[in-house]
């Protein structure tokens, strides 16, 4: 990110706070969208799931309990949600 904004590929942010840069789903979305443009990889980027996949449940259980599975459950869904699904 740091390089696009030195290229001035990406548009600086308005508001930066503490010295870190804090980006919106949408920011994310169209940074992504400008590094597939010159990406050698198809799909790197802005990836989708594909039509034939077939949907996928996934369930957390441990029957001792408060042992990490709605945090488990919540680094699923960003490594899911950063691959595009």
């Amino acid at each position: 990110m740091r390089k696009l904004h030195g290229e001035g590929t990406l548009a600086e942010l308005k508001e930066v706070k503490a010295g870190r840069r804090h980006y919106s789903a949408q920011e994310i979305l169209n940074a992504r969208h400008i590094l597939k443009k010159s990406s050698r990889l198809p799909g790197k980027y802005v990836p989708r799931r594909n039509r034939e996949d077939k949907v996928q449940i996934f369930q957390f259980m441990n029957f001792k309990g408060e042992s990490s599975e709605s945090t488990a459950t919540i680094h699923l869904a960003h490594y899911f949600a950063f691959r595009g699904y």
